[in-house]
């Protein structure tokens, strides 16, 4: 399994049966139905035609049908959405309280409009913003966020991660105070919603058994 991850780059028929893709089934749900007209007093035009669209029940059309069940199907994975994690301001004072504390440092490099961005954040890295055993960040990758780097040296969160030679995000990096790295890079989101956690946990007890 790949790790999921964001990179940077007249047919006879009826109008009814027409109206969404043969291996569809004709939906029955009410968003994409036409609700009944709303009464004011008569549904015709001058002409005595009957306005269209007016009728209750009839089906939408195909435009607006997938960009309904594509708002639905949207729906589920914005519930994934999470919190941005602190984001990293001044890494070397960071790297201080680490020393101070005997902790990892655990950098996320994320993006906007990564979906497993939010995964990741959500399934494991959140929680760790209380965990005594590390000092959490995130770097925006995309973003010309200023940048205190281990260094003392000012930069940019996007200038940094190109230091860093992140490709793809999610990317987990466990640091040492001077902002080495402590274990390997989690790129990914390896393992899904079942296994990232433990992937994580692992990356921390390997860096903390480096210290």
């Amino acid at each position: 399994m790949f790790p999921r991850c964001h990179a940077k780059g007249g047919n006879g028929r009826s109008v009814r049966e027409a109206s969404v893709s043969p291996w569809w089934p004709q939906p029955r749900w009410s968003l994409l139905r036409r609700p009944a007209p709303v009464d004011r007093g008569t549904n015709e035009t001058a002409d005595g035609a009957h306005k269209a669209g007016d009728k209750a029940g009839e089906a939408r059309s195909p435009y607006e049908q997938w960009t309904i069940l594509a708002w639905l199907l949207w729906l589920p994975f914005s519930a994934w959405a999470a919190a941005d994690l602190p984001s990293g301001q001044d890494l070397a004072a960071d790297g201080q309280a680490a020393r101070a504390g005997n902790r990892v440092l655990v950098v996320l490099f994320s993006r906007a409009g990564c979906p497993w961005c939010d995964r990741a954040r959500q399934t494991a890295l959140a929680a760790l913003t209380t965990d005594d055993r590390v000092i959490v960040r995130q770097i925006d990758d995309d973003r010309k966020t200023a940048l205190i780097d281990f260094a003392g040296r000012k930069t940019t969160h996007q200038a940094y991660a190109r230091s860093q030679r992140v490709r793809l995000v999610p990317t987990v990096m466990f640091l040492s105070p001077t902002g080495e790295p402590l274990s390997e890079a989690l790129v990914g989101f390896q393992g899904g919603s079942d296994f990232y956690g433990m992937h994580v946990e692992r990356g921390i007890a390997t860096a903390l058994a480096q210290k």
